[in-house]
């Protein structure tokens, strides 16, 4: 399993696209998270602790938005932990799972 630790990235994530400025989920998504996962096949948990906070808006675009950019079968290989607080890492999953849901309804 890779782990991929946010606080990496940075201690306070900004907003949900580039245009909003620095230390976007746009940015965390394309530069970290998809690299991660196109690495290759296994499992790849996000890790939250240490950070400022994160904004629902930064989660739906990294980690939905990584659902719509590379299909709904990543979802299988995403996990998420945040010792700090529990919420953060099951809103980032209800973020995929959402994302995931969209994608079936599409698809009939």
């Amino acid at each position: 399993m890779k782990i991929l630790h946010v606080l990496s990235f940075t201690r306070t994530p900004g907003g949900r696209y580039k245009s909003d400025g620095p230390l976007s989920a746009e940015e965390f998504r394309e530069k970290f998270l998809e690299p991660a996962l196109r690495e290759n096949d296994e499992q790849v948990n996000v890790n939250m602790d240490g950070i400022a906070g994160m904004a629902r808006s930064f989660m739906e675009e990294a980690f939905g938005g990584i659902v719509r950019q590379m299909g709904s079968d990543v979802a299988e290989r995403l996990s998420f932990t945040c010792e700090e607080s529990k919420w953060r890492a099951e809103d980032a999953q209800s973020f995929v799972d959402d994302a995931v849901e969209r994608a079936k309804k599409c698809q009939q």
